[in-house]
């Protein structure tokens, strides 16, 4: 096998590993690797809800990649959901059709690039799940969790239910629990963990796998009720997560002005700080692990003088589980980088590039030089030119796929990538990145890896510029990716040339099929 197949196979390797990828990472179970946040609250311009996405302040606590306060608006939806429960880059929308019947959605998120904007997966609306019949137990909360969607309801029992896949599993908890007073299923807890309350008693019940063993059980762990705070006070309790080993508790003062924010654990008890409300408390969201916690309120002033209507707006609050500081109180601020200015730049570049060989091609059909194929080629057939097209292809869009998170089918039929703008986004990015990839490969090289593959390679064939340099690269590939059906189309000619070699001297070019010799028929 020659160096050359050989580099083409570890590409085709590579490319594939990079598509897979994102199946791979969804199916990995463990604790986040990046700790989302997601609230839900009205939409003040045109009604019904709005879920805002908070992405991670920091990733694995190592290296702040956003700042306090930064959230962008994932979805306007109709009505407000009952629960957003989350787990990693997944986000459930609950909603109560009725007193027992829940209705699920699912909303992903991805980043195609270091530093650019989250997008969400699926780009519009969300992928419905299948709904959860409770029967006569009542709605009681849902959290997220490495092992799915857990809904908890009370009826004359406490019960538990998982969607994992597409199936709805009643998960069996312990008998202590049949009877408790209080039962809250902690968000962001690995593994998946309850907390119950029953008398003074206080217990957390984490649901784990015991090592070398594939029986799942309950283990408990007394907590102690923080100093002050009496079995019928919990009914306060407004948000309950993991904060490290411990529990953190929000609870609501009886004024309803302040949120005192706990930390319970087996031997860790105390108040960590408290929350002063400007408005009512919509929305609590643990960050990074349970190193904060992000409080929506809405805030409603008077009417200003002359109006008729109070005013309504929303105030994003984070405070430090950790020092119990402060970190941010005003209005929901977006990212430094929005979708709409990613593809401004992005124009920006695109006409810039365009630019940059413009002359090249409008350059007057005169001034074309008849194409003198060098000694010892032949022009390359179409078929051959459209294989290597196609590798190429498959070698520009795989990787973007994999960088964007998008389904590549999605590159082969265009549509669904107009339909957004991040599909718009990554469409430019094939375009931008595959003129760039095919520029520098033939200049330097002569040929792409398709190309290589195919055994053909691009040559200048006009006398008065014996070598292609990068400019007249650099033209040809534009118009061989930003008008690829034209480009096409081209190879129909009598020379197999698009417009794209004509106007710029260049044709592929392939090395001749030798024909056998007759045989020698000597005089008998």
């Amino acid at each position: 096998m020659g160096c050359r197949a050989s580099v083409i196979i570890v590409l085709f390797a590579a490319v594939t590993c990079m598509m897979l990828a994102p199946c791979v990472r969804a199916q990995t179970k463990g604790p986040p690797a990046e700790s989302h946040g997601w609230v839900s609250g009205f939409d003040l311009e045109r009604g019904g809800g709005v879920l805002l996405h908070l992405a991670p302040r920091s990733l694995l606590g190592e290296g702040v990649v956003g700042e306090a306060g930064q959230a962008w608006v994932a979805r306007v939806l109709a009505t407000t959901p009952r629960a957003v429960p989350d787990w990693d880059r997944r986000v459930y929308l609950v909603y109560s059709r009725d007193t027992h019947l829940l209705d699920v959605f699912a909303i992903d998120v991805v980043r195609p690039i270091p530093t650019g904007a989250w997008q969400t997966r699926p780009f519009s609306g969300a992928s419905a799940q299948p709904s959860l019949d409770m029967g006569d137990a009542e709605y009681s909360g849902a959290v997220g969790s490495a092992r799915g969607l857990l809904v908890l309801g009370r009826a004359e029992f406490w019960t538990l239910w998982r969607l994992a896949g597409r199936k709805w599993d009643r998960i069996e908890l312990p008998s202590v629990l049949a009877s408790a007073d209080h039962v809250w299923a902690v968000e962001d807890a690995d593994p998946p963990r309850l907390v119950a309350a029953i008398g003074s008693s206080l217990t957390a019940w984490d649901w784990d796998t015991p090592p070398g063993s594939d029986a799942e059980r309950w283990t408990p762990t007394e907590l102690t009720l923080p100093d002050g705070i009496e079995q019928t006070d919990l009914s306060s309790v407004t948000a309950v997560f993991a904060t490290g080993g411990d529990v953190g508790w929000a609870m609501d003062t009886p004024d309803r002005k302040q949120v005192v924010l706990y930390t319970v654990g087996p031997g860790l008890v105390g108040v960590v700080a408290t929350i002063e409300l400007d408005g009512t408390p919509i929305s609590f969201e643990p960050l990074d692990g349970g190193r904060r916690l992000a409080t929506l309120c809405e805030v409603v002033e008077p009417a200003a003088e002359g109006g008729t209507k109070p005013s309504r707006s929303l105030q994003l609050i984070e405070t430090s589980l950790v020092t119990g500081r402060e970190l941010y109180r005003g209005p929901p601020r977006s990212s430094a980088l929005s979708i709409h200015d990613g593809m401004r730049l992005l124009s920006l570049g695109m006409m810039a590039l365009s630019a940059c060989v413009l002359f090249y091609l409008l350059r007057p059909a005169s001034e074309i030089a008849a194409p003198v194929v060098p000694e010892g080629w032949v022009l390359a057939p179409p078929g051959r030119r459209i294989f290597a097209a196609v590798f190429d292809a498959w070698l520009v869009v795989g990787i973007v796929s994999a960088t964007f998170g998008i389904p590549f089918g999605d590159f082969v039929l265009i549509l669904p990538l107009l339909e957004s703008a991040p599909g718009v986004i990554a469409l430019a990015t094939v375009i931008v990145g595959g003129t760039v990839y095919g520029t520098t490969a033939e200049w330097m090289l002569g040929c792409t890896f398709g190309k290589a593959l195919a055994r053909i390679r691009v040559v200048s064939v006009d006398p008065a510029r014996p070598t292609l340099g990068l400019m007249r690269c650099g033209a040809r590939n534009v118009f061989r990716w930003a008008l690829a059906p034209w480009a096409l189309l081209g190879l129909n000619s009598p020379d197999f040339r698009h417009r794209g070699d004509v106007i710029t001297g260049a044709a592929v070019v392939t090395r001749p099929v030798e024909q056998p010799s007759p045989p020698d028929s000597g005089s008998g």
